[in-house]
């Protein structure tokens, strides 16, 4: 192979990211992988000095045997003792062999110029350069990631200053809820006038924010192309020129009333920007009447209030403000170092890229010398032929490429599974603010809709422009090699626009491949596999054994019990992906590229449908999740029958027939133990010492007195929650009689039907794999 085609491997992008535990306070870890990485590139830095050494050595060698031939044949090529005419012939003939130290001494002076020049001076080169650009590349990289953990531990401490402040707020107000943000709950008559333009407020406030975010300073001329396309070119300047006059946006180094194209601007006080005298949100309404309260009350008696000044709470419009201000750090925060944890991956990406080049480089150029030894060695004495072909026949078996995938089966510590920094919201939870790195059934739960939009549509926007696509477009659409910056520039266009429903006229603005790579990064985020990490080890099971002809009927029946038990948004998911898939390679009309397009499919997204949970301790390299996506391609109609379909709304049911009973028996737990507590409360009481006797009252002050001694209640046994596997066939659950109804008392039914319910449990705790297996 080539050197240009060797350069295009791209393995150490894949292979040299964290182990699935690799986690720190719930920020990833990009350490361990990076360390192994440099672990061996160091290594072969003492492997470069191992081989100058000996070149250089070799060379030495090779300089002091000339030096010693060229003395030997200078000593003795003038010798006493021979007659002219006698010993002619022999002197002759000792004379060419004299002449022979001399030619034998030219000959590896040329070698030694010969191995100077084509093997120890590239080899010097590229030790220089391999040692330079990894040392400079680590400390660029070290840099960014000690700016990330920096970052992190801010996260950390804004987030928990946020928890704390919204606890603060419930403990004095434990019904209180947030404004809300959608459109919805803004009132139509909340607009700005911006030189003849209303604006509703929220899109003013979200329209400034977004520019801010996008422009690093925010200059003039940003607002002025914003507001051209908004309000066309007549009219631009004069909003500008209202949103300095009003406040939105503040001159950062001198604050003037004259709006200028140059000037770097900032926007208002977030807390300023939310709030409107004209029309007041809820928050602002409450705390308003709860200041009037505590003025009234507070002229009542100004002594009084001088009083008890110091016993007084944080007033509560205070404790809100104090929890905005907290919530908007926190939020900032997350977006700060998600956005670094994006520019590590991407930085990383183009590292693994470089030292991928440069260890194939290395070893390119290492062969190369040894080679030319070689050659230098075969080209001065043909004894040293048998020498040359020796290591020819060593150096054939060297391949730069076979010796790269090699090094990275031995040292590979993970593939690339990003782990998104999700912002969550204390009151709504993560799916309100963002799409990606959200559970699928938290989006479809937010969306109302069987699957999140972006896939729907998604899929949508690429399925009706497969029509114009060529053979060659087909086999590349999912699995093109698009660079990370891309991919996460249109992630973060996606991920910012949750306040908008994502439409297939949308998605139509993205290239078809950037739109399927984003969708793979999307499903790549997720917290977990489409098929769950609980199916995980019972999926390794399936493929345990090796399949035939006989069984394969057995084994995809059991596959589509399997599927059976997946989540409703998973199951829908899942059968949609394979459904595009299946049509994609039905449009191939070269039927050889068909297996060589679904195997890149394969390898492509097999983590997408299984991989072990995060939380396990070691990284697993099994082949099954390639096998499962195989057959769920090759005989899905097989898989996704009717009866499946059936016996997938019959699990799903039972899910939230199990939800119920679970819920109501928590329930329960939490107000016996109230109880339990209550009870423990007036046991104290009781076991507390008396006070000392008052004085002695006079006769006519004695009243008789009676002393009331609480009831001690006896703790009832906590009732233990119903036991359930997940491996259950789920046509076994309307065969279950319901359970007999209690005639008698509480106490007297549980002890009635104690034995049914212990031998339900027990019969759910032994389903066996084979009856779920089998069907």
């Amino acid at each position: 192979m080539t050197k240009s085609n060797s350069s295009k491997l791209h393995v150490f992008q894949d292979a040299f990211w964290s182990p699935g535990a690799s986690t720190t306070c719930g920020w990833p870890d990009f350490t361990p992988g990076f360390r192994v990485l440099h672990d061996k590139l160091a290594h072969s830095i003492q492997e470069n000095k191992t081989i100058i050494k000996y070149v250089q050595q070799r060379i030495q060698t090779e300089q002091q045997y000339a030096l010693s031939l060229q003395q030997t044949a200078a000593t003795h090529a003038k010798l006493d003792g021979w007659h002219d005419a006698d010993d002619r012939t022999l002197k002759r003939c000792f004379e060419v062999v004299c002449q022979e130290s001399a030619s034998s001494a030219d000959v590896h002076r040329t070698r030694v110029s010969n191995l100077t020049a084509m093997a120890l001076d590239p080899v010097q080169r590229m030790a220089n350069k391999y040692k330079t650009a990894v040392e400079s590349a680590k400390a660029a990289v070290n840099a960014k990631m000690a700016r990330f953990d920096a970052q992190a531990k801010k996260t950390a401490i804004a987030q928990q200053d946020y928890h704390a402040k919204c606890q603060k707020v419930l403990a004095q107000q434990p019904g209180y809820r947030p404004p809300p943000t959608s459109s919805s709950s803004i009132s139509s008559t909340s607009s700005i006038d911006l030189a003849g333009h209303a604006w509703s407020r929220r899109d003013l406030i979200w329209l400034l924010t977004r520019l801010q975010q996008a422009h690093h300073p925010l200059l003039g001329r940003h607002l002025f192309e914003e507001m051209r396309t908004s309000v066309g070119d007549n009219d631009a300047d004069h909003v500008c020129q209202d949103l300095v006059t009003q406040g939105w946006i503040i001159d950062r180094r001198q604050p003037t009333a004259t709006f200028d194209k140059d000037t770097e601007y900032t926007l208002a006080d977030a807390a300023l920007l939310a709030s409107d005298n004209d029309d007041e949100s809820p928050a602002s309404s409450s705390s308003s009447s709860m200041v009037s309260t505590a003025s009234s009350s507070a002229s009542a008696g100004t002594f009084s209030f001088w009083s008890r000044r110091a016993k007084q709470p944080t007033p509560f419009p205070v404790l809100c403000q104090d929890m905005y201000h907290a919530d908007v750090a926190y939020k900032q925060a997350v977006m700060q170092l998600e956005s670094q944890r994006m520019e590590i991956e991407e930085a990383l990406f183009a590292h693994f890229d470089d030292m991928e080049s440069l260890e194939l480089e290395r070893i390119q150029t290492l062969k190369q010398a040894f080679i030319s030894m070689a050659a230098a060695l075969s080209n001065t004495i043909p004894i040293y032929q048998d020498t040359y072909n020796h290591l020819m026949l060593y150096q054939e078996t060297l391949h730069p490429e076979k010796d790269i995938r090699a090094m990275v089966e031995h040292c590979k510590t993970g593939k690339f599974t990003p782990r998104p920094i999700v912002y969550e919201n204390y009151f709504d939870g993560p799916a309100t603010d963002q799409l990606f790195g959200v559970s699928l059934q938290d989006i479809a739960l937010r969306e109302e809709c069987p699957m999140p939009l972006l896939l729907t549509n998604g899929l949508a926007s690429i399925e009706e422009r497969l029509e114009d696509c060529t053979d060659d477009d087909l086999c590349s659409l999912w699995t093109a090699p698009i660079p990370l910056e891309r991919i996460h520039r249109i992630r973060q266009e996606l991920n910012a626009s949750t306040h908008l429903p994502i439409t297939v006229a949308a998605l139509r603005t993205y290239d078809v491949i950037d739109l399927s790579c984003v969708l793979w990064l999307y499903l790549l985020e997720l917290p977990e596999c489409l098929t769950t990490s609980d199916l995980y080890d019972t999926i390794r099971l399936l493929y345990a054994g090796s399949l035939s002809t006989d069984n394969l009927d057995t084994h995809l029946l059991s596959l589509g019990n399997l599927m059976a038990t997946l989540p409703d948004v998973n199951y829908t998911l899942v059968k949609a992906l394979l459904a595009h898939f299946k049509g994609l390679l039905d449009r191939i009309q070269e039927e050889a590229r068909v297996p060589v397009a679904q195997q890149a499919l394969i390898h492509r997204f097999s983590r997408v449908f299984v991989r072990p949970d995060a939380a396990s301790g070691h990284p697993r390299h099994d082949r099954h999740p390639h096998r499962l996506l195989g057959d769920l391609l090759s005989y899905g109609a097989d898989v996704f029958t009717a009866e499946v379909d059936t016996a997938h709304a019959t699990h799903c049911q039972r899910q939230k027939v199990l939800f119920q009973r679970t819920s109501q028996s928590t329930a329960a737990t939490m107000t016996h133990m109230q109880r339990s507590a209550a009870s423990s409360i007036d046991q104290e009481r009781i076991f507390q010492p008396l006070p000392p006797p008052p004085p002695t009252p006079s006769a006519s002050e004695q009243t008789p007195t009676v002393t009331a001694s609480p009831s001690i209640r006896r703790r009832a046994p906590m009732p233990m929650p119903s036991t359930s596997t997940l491996f259950e066939d789920p046509e076994e659950l309307p065969s279950r009689p319901p359970p007999p109804a209690a005639s008698g008392p509480p106490a007297a039914a549980s002890s009635a039907n104690g034995h049914t319910n212990a031998e339900e449990a027990d019969d759910d705790d032994h389903i066996s794999l084979d009856s779920f297996f089998l069907g």
